[in-house]
């Protein structure tokens, strides 16, 4: 088991530090909801530090004056307020045995890991086995079978705003809603930061499959005569999954926004399968113990084919159901394929 935080993070200049820079540059009207003054806001910004208790605020620290001016007094790190300490988990189990004639490996694992963003959205797991047996049939020949399975999933939140790591916004702008004594007409809305963002996103899914068999045949009929088959077969499997969602929000200039305009179900899905043969044989001769001669030959083939599907559903009738043939609006389809087979031998 494993606990770990996100280090190496962006440090944000105090709300002082921005205001006073802001006021040399631009003068003393701020660009956000009620034109608020730099002076003024600096001066709050001192009495709040000093007693918060002494100013009537509202939500994230939000204080309105009696000329309308907006203020956000409160400031916070908004990249630490987005992370959180993750955990991860890893498992692992083995065995092996057997005799003479008979041999075999065994073994499994499981990885859970919770990232550093907050809620559970962000996280990855892995399951996977595999085994190996090998048999000696006869004295002349052995078959051997080796298999694994892999299945993983991957989820990360992801909103289509496309600013969910963004590092823009200053140390002022407010976590959580607008309040309604501030702006009524977007009361309850939340802010866009990044914590906020992260809340109300869908997370977007990955999952993964990886079946994978592996045969090989020795037999050994004559003296110095070996010949091996093997056989080979792979598939992987990849699965997309997103939904936008639609959500609304708000901004520090008060506007009422939703992101996107129009939503959107993705989803994509990919497949691979993989085939070879391989047939060797090698003939060691001896004449007289005093030359010694050794032959070779064989024969390879193997072939791929991929397949991939993209669709894009727009429109969603039930958000909380959404699906390719629920969308109200345009369907967009791509796929695509790739192919390709080789066959060779040789002898020397």
């Amino acid at each position: 088991m494993l606990f770990a935080s996100a280090i190496n993070l962006p440090k944000q200049t105090s709300l002082e530090t921005y205001l006073r820079a802001y006021s040399d540059a631009t003068g003393d009207a701020f660009w956000t909801k009620g034109t608020p003054s730099v002076s003024k806001w600096l001066q709050y910004l001192e009495q709040y530090k000093k007693d918060p208790s002494s100013m009537k605020v509202y939500g994230d620290g939000i204080y309105k004056d009696a000329d309308g001016g907006i203020y956000f007094l409160n400031e916070k790190d908004l990249v630490k307020n987005m992370l959180e300490r993750s955990f991860q988990q890893t498992h692992n189990i083995s065995a092996s045995g057997g005799t003479d004639k008979v041999r075999y490996r065994l073994s499994a694992g499981y990885l859970s890991s919770d990232g550093v963003l907050i809620t559970n959205k962000d996280k990855y797991t892995r399951m996977n086995v595999s085994g190996f047996m090998s048999a000696d049939l006869t004295n002349w020949f052995t078959q051997e079978a080796t298999f694994s399975y892999a299945h993983g999933k991957k989820s990360e939140p992801k909103s289509a705003l496309g600013a969910i790591y963004s590092t823009r916004l200053a140390s002022f702008y407010p976590e959580g809603t607008m309040p309604e004594e501030i702006v009524p007409e977007v009361a309850g809305l939340p802010f866009f930061t990044s914590r906020n963002q992260i809340q109300w996103s869908n997370p977007m899914t990955e999952k993964t499959d990886n079946p994978r068999i592996f045969l090989k045949s020795i037999l050994k009929p004559l003296k110095g005569l070996q010949i091996a088959f093997e056989y080979t077969f792979d598939k992987n499997i990849y699965d997309y999954h997103w939904y936008t969602g639609s959500e609304y929000y708000t901004t520090v200039q008060g506007d009422k926004s939703v992101t996107p305009a129009e939503d959107y179900l993705e989803k994509r899905k990919r497949s691979t399968n993989y085939n070879a043969i391989n047939l060797y044989a090698t003939y060691d001769l001896t004449i007289k113990d005093i030359h010694k001669m050794k032959f070779m030959a064989g024969f390879n083939q193997e072939s791929s084919y991929m397949d991939e599907l993209e669709a894009y559903s727009y429109g969603q009738a039930v958000i909380e159901v959404p699906s390719l043939g629920g969308g109200t609006s345009t369907l967009k389809a791509n796929d695509s394929y790739d192919e390709y087979a080789v066959r060779g031998g040789f002898l020397e």
